[in-house]
């Protein structure tokens, strides 16, 4: 086959795929909760009576906050990019951290995310025949092209929490959303999603129920739906159970928040031959009705809730958490007045967690929950799990707070190097002439004549103390006082708030 020739068939074959293949379909978003380990996955597809082979490497440890901050990723990107003429997000932590209803400070987490989601590395090859001969179509890439960080100006020498990320997508990426416009997600519904496998099972939706209408030329949604179980074990990537019963305790948490959220307005489960099916209907329009690429800017997001009170539960709302696990409106009031609200929110805490860990500890939610408010049950496992994540939290300010300091050391050698410079600059050529001569003769003094090999340490360390004693330069603890305040070198003698302003030919005679 002639190269043009081949290259044109490798661009068809490209678009097919891209138009074809959700990768995001691949069980990349494991439930395992093994970490610090890779692993290769290999599938097969069969496309236009061609085969096509698929590896994807990726951590074990990609979870369901990944896939939020993948949808995060898209929901900006179809933002700034309603005609897809570019493959490129710029955006902030900040920004991020808004659309997921998270605080700003997380920028750590948000970075450490993004850098799995990079990590995911896809290789495909396509097995084609054309005119009685045979062809491997082979292609490789992550499944984000590229992350740049781009931190504050270091001349002002702060590390603002605004700093600016730019995403770049592949061209598949592009390409599903120029052809299908498959992933227009309610980000603030999906910002609001705890469990894990309500995230996925939302994603999941967004993909087969949300679709477009070539005919009418609108988007539409399938009010209702049938999953085979099988479909959801490999969609969403969860452990295969037997028996309609575990399958309902698997997805009782899940189903249970996406009806809060109206989302499902009602499901049921039902064995045939060779499955057992989940059939939903939906309460509402999971996205925007009628959403066009033109007008996608034009249809705001659901602003979700902002959080009140410990763990963003408002006292209020204690009262619908009890009812929605099933007790009745005596048995709430009984409850509300005999004992403190804050030990009904541990206990609600305390079930959530079992029949999201250990659902066979819980024969009836709403009995569970009644006797363990009145006798004040304890859950072993639920006490080590809240211990493991006030120690996980304890560990986690603590490495914010080394990052803040080492920030800060890095903001100060740069004030403290800009300053030095524009001192320098600034003398004339004899008085730098005359600074350097002080320099050798108090270097040759203290290396005298048998350690040259000290001349170039004692050089530089000399040169920097001149300087200082020259500028007056504050202390790193005294900037940092004054830097925290929002200014740097305010008030402090030798230099104003610019560190620009520094004047060099303030005392150039204290170096000569």
């Amino acid at each position: 086959m002639a190269m043009a020739e081949q290259d044109s068939l490798q661009e068809e074959i490209e678009r097919s795929v891209a138009t074809e293949i959700n990768f995001l379909r691949l069980p990349i978003f494991s439930t395992s909760k093994t970490t610090g380990e890779r692993q290769t996955d290999r599938y097969d597809y069969s496309l236009h009576n061609d085969l096509f082979q698929i590896e994807v490497t990726h951590e074990r440890n990609l979870t369901a906050y990944d896939r939020k901050m993948l949808l995060a990723i898209e929901y900006l990107y179809l933002k700034q990019n309603p005609t897809f003429e570019s493959n490129i997000v710029v955006t902030t932590f900040k920004e991020i951290a808004d659309v997921l209803n998270m605080s700003s400070s997380n920028t750590q987490k948000i970075y450490e995310s993004l850098s799995k989601l990079r990590s995911v590395e896809i290789k495909t090859i396509l097995k084609i025949r054309r005119d009685g001969k045979s062809y491997d179509v082979k292609s490789e890439f992550n499944l984000l092209y590229r992350i740049t960080r781009i931190q504050a100006d270091i001349r002002t020498g702060k590390t603002s929490r605004t700093n600016r990320v730019e995403i770049a997508l592949n061209d598949w990426h592009v390409e599903n959303f120029r052809n299908r416009y498959y992933r227009v997600v309610n980000m603030g519904l999906v910002a609001q999603l705890k469990s894990g496998i309500a995230v996925r099972l939302f994603d999941y939706l967004n993909y087969t129920v949300f679709y477009f209408d070539k005919k009418t030329q609108k988007y539409r949604q399938r009010m209702h739906t049938e999953i085979p179980y099988q479909t959801l074990v490999e969609y969403l990537h969860i452990s295969p159970q037997r028996g309609i019963k575990n399958i309902r305790k698997q997805f009782a948490t899940a189903l249970q928040e996406l009806r809060d959220k109206e989302v499902i307005q009602a499901w049921s489960f039902e064995r045939r031959v060779q499955d057992v099916y989940i059939k939903l209907d939906l309460m509402r329009s999971i996205n925007w009705r009628e959403v066009t690429p033109e007008t996608v800017e034009k249809f705001p997001l659901a602003q979700p809730e902002k959080p009140r009170g410990k763990k963003g539960v408002a006292p209020q709302k204690t009262a619908q958490r009890m009812k929605d696990h099933g007790l009745g409106e005596g048995q709430i009031r009984e409850l509300l007045a005999t004992y403190p609200e804050k030990m009904i929110r541990e206990k609600l805490d305390q079930l959530e967690f079992l029949l999201r860990e250990r659902p066979d500890k819980v024969k009836g939610p709403s009995r569970y929950l009644y006797q363990s408010v009145r006798e004040d049950w304890q859950d072993d496992e639920f006490l080590k799990d809240q211990e493991k994540e006030k120690s996980q939290e304890e560990e986690r300010k603590k490495s914010r707070q080394k990052q803040k300091e080492r920030d800060l050391q890095d903001a100060y050698g740069s004030f403290r190097d800009q300053a030095r410079r524009s001192f320098l600059e600034g003398l004339s050529r004899e008085e730098r002439e005359a600074f350097d001569q002080r320099i050798e003769r108090r270097v040759r003094e203290q290396a005298g004549t048998d350690r040259e090999w000290m001349v170039g340490a004692l050089r530089i360390a000399e040169r920097e103390r001149l300087l200082d004693e020259a500028l007056d330069l504050p202390d790193f603890e005294l900037w940092c006082s004054v830097a925290e305040g929002g200014s740097y070198g305010e008030g402090v003698k030798g230099c104003d708030a610019s560190l620009m302003a520094i004047n060099p030919t303030d005392s150039p005679s204290g170096l000569v």
